[in-house]
């Protein structure tokens, strides 16, 4: 049997007004890439007119739903096999056997004090549902998804505490019973929200992408950063067709091959570019160079599950193969955001 890919949260990259947002089954969610600030040698050019007010208007959205609902979502799995585990008597750790995951807590990350990443995003997503231009079932959705978290968060808070000081020994669970059944509604609510503001920003953001490739050609033309942001919108596109091969069936090495040739395609490109217009030794640098490994190793990803299938058609590891090219895009995106915090 076919190994079925992880269920996951799912993926926004935000690259100045683009957006990669799609319901999909990769067991890694695909992060989004923060904009830079402004139009520099070395930083796309920002959106204008009724595309900057929608960029902007979805920003808050994108952040949120890759960082905090993602967390949430992985913080949740971790919970589930540790509420079953404790549940059931047990006390030991079995409840990490077949994910590998401890659950600490629900903070999005380990350095988190007071719930300020969630509220950030609840905050955000607050005054996004209220900004021009009007999207009726966006605003929904953010107004409810920023009315759960905010009932959610004192409910996770004393499940952190209940298990971080083993209070299940000394109550046989009854207390944390009743935490679970005061959160099961809500994380059930946030998660069908965030799964309707993916589908609803990848509705909104499919010409998105294009035109801002179009805008930044206008006014810097085929430079370094048109050749990143043309590589970045390949790559997603091709992790789509990929998703989209593996869903229900083994995909084939022939069609692995068509999105590894369009990704090299867009790929060699920048190379090319870079090498033949060199940037002067002082001042800023496309952040091409700040990448371009982690674009190679998302080929390189895609290459190894093209050369797993020629190798055996029904490879059981292809769909592993696949999460990582997922593993390597994200650490591609990683490195993006990182340039973007850098060069503001």
């Amino acid at each position: 049997m076919m190994k079925k890919i992880g269920s996951a949260l799912l993926a926004c990259v935000l690259l100045a007004v683009i957006y990669f947002v799609k319901d999909q089954n990769f067991q890694a969610a695909v992060y989004d890439v923060a904009g830079f600030g402004g139009s520099t040698a070395s930083s796309p050019a920002k959106p204008s007119g009724q595309d900057g007010l929608q960029s902007a208007k979805m920003e808050p959205f994108v952040k949120c739903y890759n960082r905090v609902h993602r967390a949430f979502r992985e913080n949740y799995d971790a919970y589930a096999q540790l509420y079953a585990a404790r549940d059931a008597g047990n006390v030991k750790d079995a409840h990490q056997v077949s994910t590998g995951q401890y659950f600490s807590s629900f903070k999005v990350a380990v350095y988190e004090q007071n719930n300020d990443m969630s509220k950030e995003c609840a905050t955000g997503l607050e005054a996004a549902s209220v900004a021009q231009p009007a999207d009726a079932d966006l605003d929904r959705v953010g107004k409810s998804y920023a009315a759960t978290l905010r009932a959610l968060l004192p409910v996770v808070n004393d499940i952190e505490h209940y298990y971080a000081q083993n209070t299940y020994r000394d109550d046989a669970m009854k207390l944390g019973r009743e935490l679970d059944a005061k959160f099961r509604p809500l994380i059930t609510k946030l998660m069908a929200d965030g799964n309707e503001i993916d589908r609803l920003l990848s509705d909104r953001t499919e010409s998105l992408r294009d035109r801002e490739l179009v805008a930044h050609e206008k006014v810097n033309g085929r430079d370094a950063d048109w050749h990143l942001l043309n590589t970045l919108i390949v790559a997603r596109r091709g992790i789509e067709a990929i998703e989209k091969s593996a869903t229900g069936k083994q995909p084939t090495a022939d069609e692995i091959k068509v999105v590894e040739g369009k990704v090299e395609a867009a790929f060699n490109g920048g190379v090319a570019y870079v090498k033949a217009n060199p940037p002067a030794d002082a001042g800023p640098k496309p952040v091409w160079f700040s990448v371009e490994k982690d674009v190679s190793n998302v080929l390189t990803a895609i290459k190894d599950v093209r050369r797993s299938l020629e190798a055996d058609p029904v490879s059981p590891g292809a769909i592993d193969k696949i999460n990582y090219v997922v593993t390597q895009y994200n650490s591609m995106v990683r490195s993006y955001n990182m340039q973007a915090n850098i060069r503001g």
